[in-house]
């Protein structure tokens, strides 16, 4: 039966069919909750609007998630390093499904929402899931889903070097996505410390497919990204007033390129209004891919060269589900 059962698991069919039916189901449960259809949504939005202190960084708040994520992710590759392409598989899976259950829930929180103590039921299009630290829930899929090909290594290779710039820049540079809601900041902290543990591990997992040959392949999905984000950006601009109004909750400006409203990431923010928006879209993709860039060497000089297997086989966390 144990057999019968990971032979199931190693088919594409299978694991395509076990990934939509979660998806299915989680995503029905949060589209009736969001309907008021399993009963009253107040105290659930109540709670998940709490409000503590507003999080500054390097304070210490932000000084334990950078504890924990030291320490998640040295487990991590100390315990799964040797894993079976099946334990590897369903760890990329757990991480994917946390920040997916996790957004699920921001995704209503955006929906439903107090101000100055008024229940409000509107959409917060600022808070749609696309982007640039949202991509693992479209990018991670295709690791855990695919089988071993030349696509599962372009993503897997995008998933390192875009997944941990994202998380760092986020996890070291927090004042952007801090305030005084304790679900949004522990959601943000997370969310992108789950990225920045499932990259390292990934990059040291497939050390030996770690090739700075594959940078060109995940550059252009980079860029496909950025121009999805750019449509985003003004065709809801363009088709909904709202948007267009500019109140706060309501400003689409995906990537944070947007022609329309100001970004906020630093250093681009200075050179934003003195160029046009074609112009400044292009250093964003050169400016990101250069650091994704050197994200991918520095790992390819550490785990290719510096590191060695943390444990003997026989001591992994998976012993029934070592490689051969």
């Amino acid at each position: 039966m144990n057999q019968k059962i990971a032979k199931n698991f190693d088919s594409l069919r299978w694991r395509l069919i076990v990934f939509f039916a979660i998806v299915a189901v989680f995503g029905l449960f949060f589209t009736l909750l969001m309907l008021k259809l399993l009963g009253p949504v107040e105290p659930l939005a109540m709670l998940l609007a709490s409000k503590g202190e507003f999080q500054k960084p390097f304070h210490w708040f932000h000084l334990m998630w950078l504890g924990i994520l030291v320490l998640a992710t040295f487990l991590l590759l100390k315990f799964a390093s040797h894993a079976n392409e099946r334990s590897y598989r369903l760890i990329i899976f757990v991480g994917w499904f946390i920040i997916f259950v996790l957004e699920l829930i921001g995704q209503f929180t955006y929906f439903y929402y107090y101000n100055d103590g008024v229940l409000t039921e509107t959409y917060r299009w600022n808070r749609f899931p696309f982007q640039f630290c949202s991509l693992p829930f479209y990018i991670l899929p295709f690791v855990f889903l695919l089988n071993d090909g030349k696509l599962r290594d372009i993503m897997e290779n995008f998933s390192i070097v875009f997944m941990v710039f994202g998380g760092l820049a986020n996890y070291f540079y927090p004042v952007p996505v801090f305030n005084d809601i304790i679900y949004v900041n522990i959601h943000t902290m997370v969310h992108h410390g789950v990225m920045i543990a499932l990259a390292i591990y990934i990059a040291y997992y497939r050390r030996a497919k770690l090739t700075l040959k594959q940078f060109l392949p995940s550059l252009a999905i980079f860029t496909a990204t950025v121009l999805i984000a750019v449509v985003i950006n003004e065709s809801t601009y363009q088709c909904l007033p709202a948007v267009r109004s500019g109140v706060d909750g309501q400003v689409v400006n995906m990537f944070y390129i947007s022609s329309h409203f100001p970004t906020v990431i630093p250093i681009l923010k200075q050179i934003q209004p003195f160029m046009p928006n074609p112009v400044f879209i292009i250093i964003y993709i050169i400016g990101f891919s250069l650091m994704a860039y050197l994200m991918l060497l520095a790992f390819s000089l550490i785990f290719n060269h510096k590191i060695k297997p943390c444990l003997p086989l026989k001591e992994n966390l998976f012993p029934k589900l070592n490689k051969e």
